[in-house]
């Protein structure tokens, strides 16, 4: 089965698409047209809910769901889909529950499908406060813009076909060169990446080494030092010096052999 909608707007119908298909993938008529109950906040409602098979086509049924009463923003409603198809060997039974949540505003577009996407970064953050511009599959505006909410979701209302979603300049990242997306009964969720700007100043060299892991090693001349800064001294000064010979008496009188 197809995505379903996640989002309700006050005032308008929700929209979905039932798609039957066999255990090869191909499509299939169910034995009668599907039932769909609906509740409400968690309560069974009376709604109704249109359903309606699609012209000359095998396996697809339209439907279409307007709550009898304005709800609030905010409620959740539970739709419980129920189908029975005959796969040769009798007749078998198929539920498929799924949710949406109302929204106070309409989304830009006059298009019967709702498309609800995500921006996020290339560090998977969602991103607020990003200005969605809807263009047609040649890269003309189509006037409808939307802005990210907290959770970096955005909607529209738009008729199947092919279109590019782009992000307007944004604080922060690099300029958006749009992503394409294609409206139909199968669509997903589309989500659009902004990729955060490297800073100029200190620009990361993927060939350099890492030296933060690496520790310093200390010195024998430093442990001794850390002992006993006297020893030290007395090491640099003779190490400083001119070359002495031996001064002992029975040293006396030997000849001293150069080696320079």
């Amino acid at each position: 089965m197809a995505d379903r909608p996640k989002h309700l707007n006050i005032g308008d119908p929700i929209l979905w698409t039932i798609v039957i298909i066999d255990l090869a993938g191909e499509p299939l008529d169910a034995e009668a047209d599907p039932t769909v109950s609906i509740r409400k906040n968690g309560a069974a409602i009376g709604d109704s809910v249109t359903v309606t098979k699609r012209a000359a086509t095998t396996g697809l049924y339209d439907c279409s769901y307007l709550p009898a009463s304005d709800p609030t923003e905010g409620d959740q409603f539970t739709v419980q889909e129920f189908v029975q198809v005959d796969i040769g060997t009798g007749v078998t039974s198929h539920e498929f529950p799924w949710e949406f949540i109302t929204n106070p505003i309409d989304p830009s577009g006059l298009g019967l499908r709702q498309v609800n996407g995500i921006v996020q970064d290339n560090d998977l953050t969602k991103v607020a406060g990003a200005t969605v511009e809807v263009l047609d599959g040649g890269g003309t505006s189509l006037g409808y813009f939307d802005t990210t909410n907290t959770l970096g979701e955005f909607s529209f209302n738009l008729d199947d076909g092919d279109y590019i979603f782009l992000v307007a300049a944004l604080p922060g990242y690099q300029t958006d060169t749009g992503t394409a997306y294609t409206v139909s009964v199968s669509q997903t969720t589309p989500l659009l990446t902004l990729n955060l700007l490297v800073d100029e100043d200190d620009p990361i060299d993927p060939d350099a080494i890492d030296m933060s892991g690496i520790r310093k090693v200390k010195t024998k001349h430093m442990e001794i030092e850390a002992f006993d800064p006297r020893i030290m001294q007395d090491v640099r000064s003779r190490e400083e010096a001119p070359p002495t010979f031996c001064e002992l008496q029975m040293c006396r009188g030997v000849k001293i052999r150069r080696c320079y």
